[in-house]
C-alpha cells in the first residue's frame, strides 16, 4: 500500500512467509531509519527498486525465494 512510504520511523520490515504477490514498492526508499527487509519466501515479481540503495541505515536486506527479475542494484 501507498501509506507504507510515510512510516519514516520504521526500523525492521519484516515480511517473510506471507504469500506476497505483486512487486516492491520504489516508495521503501523513503523509509529512511529501515534497517532491515526481509521479504523472502513469497511471490514477488519484478526488479529490487535502486531506491533501497539510497537507504543510509539499510543493513540487512533478505529477498530470496521469490519471482524478482533483472539484477541487484549497484546501489546495494
Amino acid at each position: 500500500p501507498d501509506y507504507i512510504g510515510h512510516l519514516t520511523a520504521l526500523k525492521d520490515l519484516r515480511l517473510g512467509v506471507n504469500r506476497l504477490q505483486g512487486t516492491l514498492p520504489a516508495l521503501l526508499g523513503s523509509l529512511s531509519d529501515l534497517r532491515t527487509l526481509q521479504a523472502e519466501n513469497n511471490a514477488l515479481t519484478g526488479p529490487i527498486p535502486r531506491t533501497l540503495g539510497l537507504l543510509p541505515l539499510l543493513e540487512v536486506v533478505h529477498l530470496s525465494h521469490n519471482r524478482l527479475t533483472g539484477t541487484v542494484p549497484n546501489e546495494l
